[in-house]
């Protein structure tokens, strides 16, 4: 019989240096990470038997002691302003069914990054992905996909704490992506040291366009897509955000 579960889960956020993280965990000779990211268990399942069953399956390989998998979305779980922005209610209970199936103790990894900067990221993947127009506004289309509504990290993160402790979560930042940041992971989990090599450092994931961010605002082919106004009312929507989760941490994210 299948029973092993994970006891280590990347939680987010999207666009936050998450398939970075997959691949250094996986890399790691005392954990085990299932090939696919993103198994959206959490997130998108009921915990009926069956389909718990079918999760086990991603990790009926695994002998280390470490077992984790890393989907961004579980972060998002807050219903702060859903009466503004689009969010699933069955997300509301995701830190809950983390901690009816992996019990209390599970090591929880999230990396965090400028909240105006992942919102542009998220906008430019979304508009890859086609869900999006060249000419809808981040403003406008931004409150659907989560687009800004997971830079309200303090909102979420509060409702991560309501089931988990302080001490169960490494919070780290996208923009310290490198050796520090892994050797601040292997602390949190007591494992070895990550091995990071030089050709590692300039890796990018799941870049989805090639833009230029101006004093303009950001340029994709020739055209704004984000404009410097546009980002100067992100930064202020996210800037007393920003100041809860300093408070909540205890330090200065953002």
């Amino acid at each position: 019989m299948i029973t092993k579960l994970p006891n280590v889960l990347g939680i987010g956020v999207q666009k936050g240096g998450t398939t970075w993280l997959h691949w250094q965990l996986k890399k790691h000779n005392q954990i085990f990470v299932p090939e696919a990211k993103e198994q959206h268990f959490f997130d998108n399942r009921s915990l009926a038997p069956d389909d718990v069953e079918k999760y086990k399956t991603a990790f009926r390989e695994a002998h280390e002691d470490y077992i984790a998998e890393v989907t961004p979305g579980y972060f998002w779980s807050s219903c702060y302003k859903d009466s503004e922005y689009d969010i699933n209610p069955h997300r509301y209970d995701t830190p809950k069914r983390v901690k009816a199936l992996l019990g209390q103790d599970v090591k929880l990894i999230l990396l965090l990054r400028n909240p105006t900067d992942r919102a542009i990221s998220a906008y430019l993947h979304h508009m890859k992905k086609g869900r999006l127009g060249p000419g809808d506004s981040i403003l406008d289309v931004g409150k659907r996909f989560g687009i800004i509504h997971m830079g309200f990290y303090a909102e979420h993160l509060l409702k991560w704490f309501d089931s988990f402790p302080k001490e169960n979560f490494f919070v780290g930042k996208y923009e310290d992506l490198g050796p520090g940041l892994l050797e601040g992971i292997s602390s949190f989990l007591g494992v070895e040291r990550f091995e990071l090599t030089d050709n590692e450092m300039n890796v990018k994931y799941n870049v989805n366009y090639s833009y230029l961010k101006s004093n303009n605002g950001i340029i994709v082919d020739d055209s704004i897509v984000v404009s410097a106004n546009e980002i100067e009312i992100l930064d202020e929507l996210y800037y007393p955000e920003n100041k809860k989760l300093n408070d909540l941490l205890g330090s200065k994210f953002y």
